[in-house]
């Protein structure tokens, strides 16, 4: 099952913290799952607020914090795809 359609499910079902689960699903290791989280949490703006969040949470020094980080898998950016020509769309049977 698709990540996208697990979380569908979830959110339906009306459990709270839905994202935080399917990020626990995508990445097996707790720890690595809340500092992707509290990364992409709009309300903590800097690592100093992150790295508070991070301890009253899971009680993990800042050095755990800072490991886990850096195993935080980057965005990959989808490829650019250019067309060269303008494609046309003919139907079958149907004589210009």
């Amino acid at each position: 099952m698709r990540y996208y359609d697990k979380g569908a499910r979830l959110r339906n079902a009306g459990f709270v913290y839905w994202q935080k689960s399917v990020l626990q699903m995508m990445l097996p290791d707790r720890n690595v799952a809340l500092v992707t989280g509290m990364q992409l949490d709009p309300r903590l703006g800097s690592d100093v607020e992150r790295l508070a969040q991070f301890s009253a949470e899971c009680g993990r020094s800042s050095m755990i914090y800072y490991r886990c980080k850096r195993r935080v898998p980057e965005p990959s950016m989808p490829p650019r795809i250019i067309l060269r020509r303008a494609a046309t769309l003919r139907l079958v049977n149907n004589d210009p």
